[in-house]
């Protein structure tokens, strides 16, 4: 299994956050999820990546490569060398809404409260199958892997 970072989907911000570019870790991520399952991050930073057209962007691309790959996206707080604002916490559930329409598995992260964006979903049905709450994690409707409320294959290993 990999997690692999995708800390933004334009060229330039890439290069101002880590060396290299944005297409060899894309081509990265293409080729690992044909082999292992890959998980994707990305931490909206404010001033850096925290654009909704950017974010659609993201969601497209992650999409048409496999809805079922989980994007796990964070909430920046101010730290170290970096001091901007935290990300809006409305932008990030804006974000986290919008991708859940086409991705399969979206966790939120780095927000109080978290507002039920870390618990996994049920695509079919929509039922809250695991539930998160900071450390805590609990099965709520999970059967063999399916969606105990609609069968729904999961790919879940319990």
């Amino acid at each position: 299994a990999m997690n692999i970072d995708l800390k933004s989907f334009r060229e330039e911000s890439y290069r101002r956050v880590q060396k290299g570019g944005l297409s060899g870790v894309l081509e990265t991520i293409r080729a690992a999820s044909s082999r292992c399952h890959v998980e994707l991050t990305t931490l909206v930073v404010t001033g850096i990546n925290d654009d909704l057209g950017e974010m659609r962007e993201i969601i497209s691309w992650i999409a048409a490569l496999d809805r079922n790959i989980p994007w796990h996206i964070s909430r920046y707080y101010p730290n170290f060398k970096y001091d901007a604002a935290p990300t809006d916490v409305d932008f990030m559930l804006k974000v986290c809404r919008e991708a859940r329409e086409k991705l399969h598995h979206v966790y939120c992260g780095n927000i109080a409260g978290s507002h039920g964006t870390s618990d996994t979903l049920c695509p079919s049905c929509g039922a809250t199958v695991v539930s998160r709450t900071g450390y805590s994690t609990s099965m709520c409707a999970l059967e063999g892997g399916r969606c105990a409320r609609c069968g729904f294959d999961l790919r879940i290993r319990q």
